[in-house]
């Protein structure tokens, strides 16, 4: 047996769930009796008020008295006319809403009879609008609007009614109360002792119920470990669709029927399937699930994801990773991908016996920036050989030379090996100076701290440094001065600062030629020293202005001229300036001369400031 409490909370719960729907029958009924009766005194009201204008004549002068004196005081009466609008009315409203009833207008136009419950005002009316015909055939309509009956008006009614509902609805529901609870409450008790023997967690048991109280709070438990774990999945995947969107090599999962499982924005952006018009974080959306032939257009790709046709049962990870490399073209330029794919285990699908299904993975990584790295450098063991083996070559030949001179009758002979093998040894000492001021600025191991120097002191060094060298080329040199000593200050390290001016001016002066200019100028601005070295040379071409500050990058003109250098000097400028915490801008225009200007950040103060050349 059900226990008494239970069984009483069950004979209550359906008592007053029957009483209060008993108490709305009625009141659905009650509303049905209210309405039946206004349609019935409308129906009487209408006959009456068409019987009224025929036993008096319209046509008689004081017919609109008359008419307001005929009904009772609740009842609303307006005589309206289609020449004279209203004629006559009594608590009819305004005159604008009243010729807006739709009765009235109906009779007015149709030249009938019209009827209707209508709301007026809040409250519900009986209206009735009968067409007539005044003196001198004068078109009219009578319309009346009477109270509507309601329950309030005959509260006896009301009551018994009211009474007689609540005696129904109490007896109903009691004996249906006792039917549920009998019928129900023994299937709950064995459903409450099923469920708690329900192990749902790992770390207790449900204990024995044999309630409808315990019944609840076992589903709600279960329901609590079911929602617990359904979040913790959420949670998981979650996660996992973010690791994926996020990483940077791109990744496809494909199945055995050769469908995408998973791909992620960064192989879409790789492989560049996504229309120019749409993102690829969204288009990753609406591949899974399609044919890789139709989805990947590279055939590399799609031959690592193409399962292998072996008997061996599928295994994750297997020790086989195929690669391929692949070049995707885009707006922007060829990107290299590096392709490795190798087999995946899947869950298996629903109709499957088996517990796991063979599939691919495939891992795209952009090997652009590798590529041209390696590209450079193989640039740079070319031409450095080629640097080196010159010099090395001039020097042996000249040493083989002297080795076979007479130095006593042949002097001027020996003078000139000498010399050729002079200028050779320092070509080969500025190329390893080169490599080692790159090297201590790429490995930041020397702290250079900033030092309060002179402009003008600098100028003068800078020019007794190359003077001889632009007089030789014959070109005119000139570095500004300050006006003012004071404004002139500067705070730089002056080993980074002279060794980016220095690569500058050699640069400007290597790539002039004969007859042109190349100036040194101080621009002071608040909190930076702008200085520029311009020159009228030869220029740089636009597609190799992006390229000029790469290590060991040289312009096609500068590599088979006859100066041509290491392409070191400017990658020693872009490290020194940033050493600097500066930044270098290049300007140039091919056959008119190139700018270049570091922007350093100044900790001593100092207006915009214009600097005289020197003489």
């Amino acid at each position: 047996m059900l226990y008494r409490g239970v069984s009483w909370k069950l004979i209550l719960a359906n008592a007053a769930l029957i009483a209060v729907a008993i108490g709305v029958g009625a009141w659905m009924l009650a509303d049905s009796l209210a309405r039946s009766a206004n349609e019935a005194a409308l129906a009487r009201l209408r006959d009456d008020t068409a019987q009224w204008t025929r036993l008096i004549d319209p046509a008689e002068a004081r017919f609109a008295e008359t008419v307001d004196n005929a009904f009772d005081p609740e009842t609303r009466v307006a005589l309206v006319s289609i020449e004279r609008g209203v004629i006559s009315a009594r608590g009819a409203g305004a005159h604008d809403e009243l010729l807006r009833q739709p009765e009235l207008r109906a009779a007015l136009d149709g030249d009938r009879p019209a009827a209707a419950l209508r709301n007026l005002g809040g409250s519900g009316y009986l209206v009735v609008a009968i067409p007539l015909e005044l003196a001198d055939g004068e078109k009219a309509t009578l319309w009346l609007a009477r109270p509507q009956w309601t329950w309030s008006a005959a509260p006896g009614a009301a009551l018994r009614l009211l009474l007689l509902a609540a005696s129904a609805a109490g007896a109903v529901s009691l004996a249906l109360a006792m039917l549920v609870a009998r019928l129900v409450g023994a299937p709950l008790r064995r459903i409450a002792d099923q469920a708690a023997r329900l192990n749902l967690s790992r770390e207790r048991a449900l204990p024995t119920a044999e309630d409808l109280p315990a019944l609840a709070k076992t589903l709600a438990d279960a329901g609590e470990h079911w929602n617990t774990r359904f979040d913790s999945i959420q949670r998981q995947r979650a996660t996992f669709e973010s690791l994926v969107a996020q990483i940077r090599e791109g990744v496809v999962v494909s199945d055995q029927d050769g469908r995408i499982v998973i791909i992620n924005p960064a192989a879409v952006r790789l492989l560049q399937l996504a229309p120019e018009d749409h993102s690829p974080v969204a288009w990753c959306r609406r591949l899974p699930g399609s044919v890789v032939e139709r989805a990947i257009p590279q055939h590399d790709v799609l031959e690592l994801l193409r399962p292998r046709r072996t008997n061996e049962p599928p295994r994750a990870g297997g020790d086989r990773v195929d690669e391929a490399r692949l070049q995707v073209d885009t707006k922007d330029g060829v990107l290299h991908v590096l392709a490795r794919g190798s087999d995946l285990l899947l869950p298996a699908g629903e109709d499957s016996s088996e517990s796991a299904a063979e599939g691919r993975v495939v891992v795209l990584t952009d090997i652009s920036e590798l590529t041209r790295t390696t590209q450079v450098k193989t640039d740079f063991v070319a031409n450095a050989s080629h640097e080196l083996r010159t010099p090395l070559s001039t020097i042996r030949a000249s040493v083989e030379a002297l080795q076979m001179l007479d130095f006593a009758t042949e002097q001027e002979a020996a003078a000139r090996f000498l010399g050729v093998i002079d200028r050779q040894s320092t070509r080969l000492a500025a190329m390893v100076s080169d490599l080692l001021d790159l090297s201590r600025l790429e490995s930041q191991a020397l702290n250079h701290e900033p030092r309060e120097l002179q402009w003008n002191e600098l100028a003068v060094d800078l020019e007794e440094r190359f003077r001889e060298r632009a007089a030789a080329r014959g070109l005119r040199f000139q570095v500004s001065r300050a006006d003012d000593p004071r404004e002139g200050r500067l705070s730089l390290p002056p080993y980074l600062l002279e060794l980016a001016l220095d690569n500058l001016v050699d640069n400007a002066l290597k790539f002039t030629p004969a007859g042109g200019e190349v100036r040194v100028t101080l621009t002071r601005r608040p909190g930076v020293a702008e200085i520029e070295v311009r020159d009228t040379g030869c220029g740089i071409p636009l597609e190799d202005q992006e390229r000029v500050f790469e290590r060991f990058y040289q312009v096609e003109r500068a590599r088979s001229g006859p100066d041509r250098g290491t392409g070191l000097g400017l990658s020693i400028v872009r490290h020194a300036v940033l050493a600097m915490d500066g930044e270098v801008g290049l300007e140039s225009v091919p056959g008119r001369g190139t700018r270049f200007t570091m922007r350093l950040p100044q900790r001593l103060e100092s207006p915009v400031t214009s600097f005289h050349e020197s003489p």
